[in-house]
């Protein structure tokens, strides 16, 4: 995200003030103009063919913020060591923000601040500057992937290749019945995602026990013998069905 969450200890105070503000654009010393921000836009019901900006009651502008090192990777590579002239919004901002200049319906809503780019490796070396990144920062966020994503993340991530509504069945009322693939105890009632109910596999069930836990799915059903696992595994109480 864009906002401002902190600043250095020694910073000047002018840059204190910058808390809770967003870094809209970097304007570079040969005049291009860096935006951290993009508008999201969506097909119109009423124009197929055209478009809309997608707005909410918590985006009313409809930006999204940029990935980060895409964007900052022609900045670091020409301008380390340089100063360049950063807009932020002149007052702390919940939501994004566009850039608003001076104008007979509009009033300049940033501040600009000229500031130094670190370099982002130590000079004469292919180390990252303790500057950037102290040992062990770049990687103390990181997840176990396959465990954490898998369990995780949906849409178009290489994670999705997981199975979620399995043992599907129509009923009678013309709705479908069938299991989340990380139920342990297989209903025919779905049961939303959520990663502290304990009917669903849970964080750390999925690092210590992956191979317990996870089940064989063929065409969109537990595999052969997974269900009567299951079954005599739930009358055991101890929840241990399945294979992978």
């Amino acid at each position: 995200d864009n906002m401002v969450m902190a600043v250095d200890s020694d910073a000047p105070a002018e840059f204190t003030k910058l808390i809770g503000c967003r870094l809209l654009r970097i304007v570079l010393k040969d005049g291009r103009s860096v935006p951290t921000m993009t508008t999201i836009f969506g097909p119109a019901s009423s124009d197929m063919g055209g478009k809309i900006v997608l707005t909410t009651d918590k985006n009313p502008y409809g930006l999204a913020q940029l990935e980060w090192s895409n964007l900052l990777a022609p900045v670091l590579h020409a301008f380390q060591g340089k100063t360049v002239r950063c807009d932020f919004t002149a007052q702390p901002a919940e939501e994004q923000q566009p850039i608003m200049e001076d104008g007979p319906e509009t009033k300049k809503n940033y501040v600009s601040i000229e500031m130094e780019i670190r370099n982002f490796f130590d000079e004469g070396t292919a180390v990252i500057s303790q500057a950037l990144a102290m040992a062990g920062e770049l990687t103390q966020g990181l997840c176990s992937p396959w465990q954490n994503d898998y369990r995780e993340c949906s849409c178009y991530y290489w994670a999705s290749a997981r199975p979620d509504f399995i043992n599907i069945q129509p009923g009678s009322d013309g709705l479908s019945r069938g299991d989340n693939w990380l139920q342990k105890k297989r209903t025919g009632d779905y049961v939303p995602d959520d990663y502290v109910d304990s009917r669903l596999i849970l964080y750390n069930e999925l690092f210590t026990d992956w191979q317990k836990w996870l089940r064989f799915q063929i065409g969109g059903k537990d595999g052969p013998g997974e269900l009567a696992a299951s079954a005599e595994d739930d009358e055991h109480g101890d929840g241990s069905g399945g294979v992978c």
